[in-house]
């Protein structure tokens, strides 16, 4: 399971090995699909594309993730990380569903 933190690096939630994504109350609040993230009703909350763009479920580009699993935010401030194994899928998790 891959942690996901914010800027102060307060743990934020999970995804976890089923690519169900939990927030830090333990409360499941959607699952992942690819690169695609999924809220809790079906609604398709966002994606990371191949190169570590992350896209919000309208298709604005919402930020990136790097190699070490940062997360930024469009204007390049960095806003929290991700941990492996599902390092960006984590970091589109905490862009597109945790801190909206």
């Amino acid at each position: 399971m891959g942690n996901i933190y914010d800027s102060t690096d307060q743990r934020m939630g999970m995804v976890d090995d089923d690519r169900v994504v939990w927030d830090a109350k333990g409360g499941k609040i959607g699952y992942v699909d690819d690169k695609k993230i999924f809220d809790t009703e079906n609604n398709l909350a966002g994606w990371v594309d191949t190169d570590g763009k992350i896209y919000d479920g309208d298709g604005h580009h919402a930020g990136y993730v790097d190699p070490s699993g940062a997360v930024y935010d469009w204007n390049a401030k960095k806003i929290g990380r991700s941990q492996p194994p599902h390092m960006e899928l984590g970091a589109a998790v905490l862009l597109v569903m945790m801190l909206r």
